[in-house]
């Protein structure tokens, strides 16, 4: 069993409505650009990491903001993968049963909503756990979200 510790980026709508998320004929509001992440040993220490970008299919033009916040142009996403070769790439490399850990539950949200978007049909098992609040719990004793700057910071 692998510990992998996640995070996404995905493209939107540059008008985030409804009506936009429709027209494009989308499901959900992202399309995922970009998969990171790192594998730890049972002792915590980073073993491996893996990072993808991802051609979209629907927002395949950059949010200004999106592309500001994670420095990836519409030149990085032609070189990207499909999301399904990216996703069974990231499968392989997680290994059988993985744990995947992401700071809050918005990644795992968009990644179930692109592989059912997808229709993504090999299975990919994992169980997932929200950082955000394995650290409310553990340091500050209640569920009060922390912001990852400052539990790094502490």
């Amino acid at each position: 069993m692998s510990i992998i510790v996640f995070d996404l980026e995905w493209n939107q709508s540059k008008y985030l409505d409804m009506r936009a998320i429709r027209d494009a004929q989308m499901a959900v509001p992202g399309d995922i650009i970009q998969i990171g992440a790192v594998k730890l040993d049972a002792d915590y220490e980073i073993i491996d990491s893996f990072n993808c970008i991802v051609k979209p299919a629907y927002y395949t033009q950059m949010h200004a903001q999106v592309s500001e916040l994670t420095g990836i142009t519409n030149e990085d996403l032609e070189w990207g993968l499909p999301f399904e070769e990216a996703i069974r790439h990231f499968s392989r490399w997680c290994g059988e049963y993985p744990r995947l850990l992401s700071w809050g539950n918005d990644d795992i949200h968009v990644l179930e909503a692109n592989m059912r978007l997808y229709r993504i049909q090999e299975p990919f098992c994992f169980a997932w756990h929200d950082a955000q609040k394995l650290y409310a719990h553990k340091v500050n004793l209640n569920s009060q979200q922390v912001g990852l700057q400052k539990a790094l910071e502490a």
